[in-house]
């Protein structure tokens, strides 16, 4: 899987929508947010694997590659955790541990999928 852009907005913090090559490097001084990205990729992957409490009041448009298909999610997920979860993947989660998608828009290639 390759990245091809990702932005978002978590509470105060936004990420303009970024591109990325085949080869990145984050550079900067402290405190411009290079760790921020790297949080903000590892909370949609684990969102994608229904594996986060931690996005709750996010949203992203993320834009990758798998093989020869271009994938883009758009996701804005609820920070109200008493909401009900649209899915749940393991019998032993609560609803405190699973996002709550308050919107999902997926596309391959120029077609939007339908879940």
């Amino acid at each position: 899987m390759t990245i091809i852009s990702l932005a978002m907005h978590d509470g105060d913090w936004h990420l303009q929508e970024t591109h990325f090559g085949l080869f990145n490097l984050l550079v900067g001084i402290s405190g411009v947010g290079k760790t921020k990205i790297l949080e903000a990729i590892r909370i949609i992957r684990r969102t994608g694997i229904k594996d986060s409490s931690r996005a709750s009041g996010c949203s992203w448009v993320a834009k990758f590659n798998i093989g020869d298909h271009q994938y883009s999610w758009e996701a804005e997920l609820s920070s109200d955790t008493g909401r009900s979860p649209i899915f749940t993947s393991r019998p032993d989660e609560t609803d405190r541990d699973l996002p709550v998608f308050e919107r999902e828009i997926i596309h391959l290639d120029s077609s939007e999928l339908v879940a």
